[in-house]
């Protein structure tokens, strides 16, 4: 099966082991009225969204990146790359449950690069260590000199942060077991020489450094962590099939970013947790007490020891609805959607009026499966 499924996802993306170029044999989505060759337009096109579909193969990956204009769903452009052999993407292909790990922080700005980790023996991904790709041939983007005496960080999780584009990635000294362990970052092109350490003791101060770097580094722990604006060093966080939880930040730790991070504890949010809302992600502050979090909004109290009221943002319904991101102005959400066609489409609903009746962007025309492989689909971000 892995060789038939290796064999139609090869002739997906036109390449060898080592990568390939950008897709040129699948069929494009159904574009309405696009003027312009999507295979050859810029995917982080102001006004899109991009939805990004995953085919999980034993040894590679193959990615799938669309982008949809958010006004009348044309599709607007479309890469399809099959990664290098042993190249695993950190984050967006495992479903829409992403282990803590925000998909947005797997791409960088302008949506050419996918961080990663590279395992140099393909078929034990047991060590690997940080690697960029390039989603225009799949290859790995300043990868190490093979003639080196050198011994990378032993990596699990890579990110790009948001701003800077600088990629972050945590070491493990010991598999199966947790230190307090450095974290690295360096230049994406540039590869090694640009490696920065960060000692552990010294963690404390990138977290309050600012949310876009607190977020990366939280996010190698594979927490998806949103800090409160105007408050000092409060987290909105989701781990793993984990609940919402609201954490302060600490100086000291034991294991991990995560664990510089404590819960904040009240019997009044500890209701509201338990009992009035379902595991969900924090998706953006609309304001220092106001939390979007999945489909639902809560507002806090100013000292976050209590939920003072939830709204539901769209409508209930027997409808499958996830992968909420947020407008760059915070005022709507974008998000897939599948009914009782089986099909997932691509929806909008304005922040302003919780409830009403979101409005449907397009239908999204998925790639068909690889023999037993079904791509996994996920909202990369509104650009």
């Amino acid at each position: 099966m892995a060789a038939g499924a290796a064999l139609m996802l090869a002739a997906c993306s036109g390449g060898g082991a080592g990568g390939g170029a950008a897709d040129e044999s699948v069929a494009p989505a159904a574009t309405k009225g696009a003027d312009k060759d999507p295979k050859h337009a810029p995917l982080a096109q102001p006004g899109t969204v991009t939805v990004m579909y995953c085919y999980d193969a034993p040894g590679f990956q193959t990615l799938i990146l669309r982008s949809y204009a958010v006004k009348d769903g044309t599709l607007v452009a479309e890469r399809a790359t099959r990664l290098a052999e042993g190249f695993r993407v950190t984050t967006g292909c495992d479903g829409n449950s992403t282990g803590g790990i925000p998909v947005r922080l797997g791409f960088n700005k302008d949506l050419t690069q996918v961080a990663g980790v590279a395992f140099p023996d393909h078929k034990r991904l047991s060590s690997g260590r940080a690697a960029v790709a390039d989603l225009g041939t799949g290859n790995e983007i300043a990868p190490p000199d093979p003639d080196a005496f050198s011994k990378p960080p032993s990596t699990s999780v890579a990110v790009f942060h948001p701003v800077t584009g600088r990629l972050w990635y945590d070491h493990r000294a010991t598999e199966h077991v947790r230190s307090e362990d450095p974290v690295y970052s360096r230049d994406p092109g540039k590869g090694a020489a640009t490696e920065k350490k960060v000692d552990f003791a010294e963690i404390p101060d990138l977290l309050r450094e600012d949310a876009d770097t607190a977020a990366a580094v939280l996010a190698l722990d594979r927490v998806d962590a949103l800090a409160a604006p105007g408050a000092d060093g409060v987290f909105a966080t989701s781990r793993f099939a984990s609940p919402l939880a609201l954490e302060r930040l600490r100086r000291d730790g034991t294991s991990g970013p995560q664990s510089l991070l404590e819960e904040i504890v009240s019997d009044d949010l500890d209701v509201m947790l338990d009992e009035e809302r379902p595991e969900c992600d924090p998706i953006l502050w609309r304001d220092a007490t106001t939390l979007v979090c999945d489909f639902q909004q809560i507002t806090f109290s100013a000292d976050y020891e209590r939920a003072e009221k939830t709204v539901d943002l769209i409508p209930d319904s027997n409808r499958e609805n996830a992968s909420p991101v947020p407008s760059p102005d915070g005022q709507a959400l974008a998000f897939l959607s599948k009914g009782e066609s089986g099909g997932w489409a691509l929806f909008r609903t304005d922040l302003a009026e919780p409830g009403a009746q979101p409005v449907k962007i397009t239908d999204l025309d998925t790639p068909p499966p690889a023999e037993w492989i079904r791509p996994e689909a996920s909202l990369v971000r509104w650009n």
